[in-house]
């Protein structure tokens, strides 16, 4: 599985670009698309339907196994300004769904949601939706990924470049700010990509035993069973096989509606997420 990392701003993806030593491949208007041994980078040019557009083109011409990443600059109140932030969940303003991504292991930047918009967000905006972030992107990009790959596949990491609308670009002062922790953010990309691949190819005995024992006291959904899966692997990573089942035991044995069920199953999810 390789990972693809998306952009909207050739600004944004340059510093990638040269760090992964990707190569121009495919460039169509504003669309530019760069390969590399570790990671490709696509850029699709600003707004939902660019990105949207932009996703459709790749998955049409290249239809091996690939984890996406959107990537880039977001605006965001004074105090998350010049930080980085792994996206939990996107807020589309103009339809008021939202799309989850599915964290499988810790990261090492803060959690933040996301509301993408149709223009930049000024400063009363900003302030107003705060600590949630704004793009022009973002929602776009994983609605046209959920039609080719599976939701675990699909990622968010955001860097707060300013609170006035965007009027940082005139500037290039942030360039460097930006490119700071370019190293990071490809390292939590890659190590995770792999660690999909693994999860996907690889079930182990152990958490097959264990979605069955839970699915003795909670009768699963099939999207409930793919998420407790992802839990599993996550609380895995982390608990000892004594506190797992522990945390499994904790249910009830009979649980008498679908209520019920329900609730038991998300206080489970919460129980593995929370190590």
């Amino acid at each position: 599985m390789k990972a693809v990392i998306c952009f909207a701003l050739l600004q944004e993806a340059r510093p990638f670009i040269e760090r992964a030593d990707c190569k121009l491949v495919v460039q169509k208007k504003q669309l530019h698309y760069f390969s590399g041994n570790a990671t490709d980078i696509l850029v699709s040019g600003v707004g939902n339907l660019n990105m949207a557009s932009a996703m459709g083109w790749l998955f049409g011409q290249n239809p091996e196994e690939k984890a996406v990443w959107n990537v880039g600059t977001c605006g965001g109140s004074q105090s998350a300004k010049h930080q980085w932030y792994r996206i939990i969940k996107v807020n589309g303003e103009a339809d008021g769904r939202a799309f989850f991504p599915e964290v499988i292991r810790k990261s090492i930047f803060p959690f933040r949601e996301l509301i993408t918009l149709h223009a930049p967000a000024n400063k009363m905006k900003l302030e107003q939706v705060a600590p949630a972030l704004c793009d022009m992107e973002g929602y776009a990009f994983c609605r046209a990924a959920q039609s080719f790959v599976v939701s675990s596949r699909i990622h968010l990491l955001k860097w707060v470049s300013d609170d006035d609308g965007g009027a940082f670009y005139k500037s290039g002062e942030w360039k460097a700010r930006y490119a700071e922790q370019v190293d990071a953010v490809l390292n939590e990309i890659l190590s995770e990509t792999v660690y999909l691949h693994e999860k996907e190819h690889q079930v182990s005995p152990d958490i097959s035993i264990y979605l069955e024992s839970i699915n003795r006291k909670v009768t699963l959904t099939f999207t409930q069973r793919e998420q407790l899966k992802n839990a599993l692997f996550y609380a895995r990573h982390y608990k000892q096989h004594t506190d797992l089942l522990e945390v499994i035991e904790q249910l009830p044995a009979t649980l008498a509606d679908r209520h019920q069920q329900k609730t038991a199953f998300i206080q489970l999810l919460k129980s593995l997420r929370d190590v």
